[in-house]
């Protein structure tokens, strides 16, 4: 998906450097993170596609990410496609940026924006999900399996469980 499609399917982003963003619009995203580890280790001279979420800072039990001058010497020289962001300091200082920055009001969080971006880049996944097989064994697999099972029935949807505990088979009841 184009980095024009995606920001125009969220209403609470302000792009703070706008001389810069029509030159982006045109950019396939590939990758939508929080995790800046995972920004620097796909740094190649000649990919684009990458969509930086700034974690939302001050948040209790949240990501905390430590803004120190290598974090922001890293996001500045990083060949982003645009950068999502909440903190206010932070913002003055990217305004240099030769990539497209989006603050976010101070009534989300950049949390939301990231779960509305990824719905949105990839399709509403959770429109799609009709079936899921789960195969348990070792190493947590069946630890896995039932949180996995847990959060589809939280989220309404019809779930088979067969595993080595039992199962659940609500279809043939």
């Amino acid at each position: 998906m184009k980095l024009k499609q995606l920001i125009d399917s969220i209403d609470n982003l302000i792009c703070i450097n706008p001389h810069i963003l029509e030159t982006y619009y045109e950019h396939f995203i590939t990758l939508i993170t929080q995790s800046l580890r995972r920004v620097t280790q796909t740094n190649n001279p000649n990919d684009h596609g990458f969509i930086f979420v700034m974690p939302t800072i001050g948040i209790p039990n949240g990501n905390e990410v430590i803004l120190d001058h290598y974090i922001i010497n890293t996001l500045l020289s990083t060949r982003l496609s645009a950068l999502v962001v909440n903190d206010r300091k932070l913002l003055r200082l990217l305004e240099s940026a030769a990539f497209p920055v989006f603050q976010v009001p101070k009534t989300t969080t950049t949390d939301i924006i990231f779960g509305q971006l990824c719905i949105h880049c990839y399709n509403n996944p959770r429109q799609s999900i009709h079936e899921m097989i789960g195969v348990t064994g070792t190493n947590g697999t069946t630890t896995v399996t039932h949180m996995i099972e847990k959060v589809l029935s939280d989220a309404k949807l019809t779930v088979d469980l067969i595993d080595t505990l039992g199962y659940r088979c609500y279809r043939y009841e």
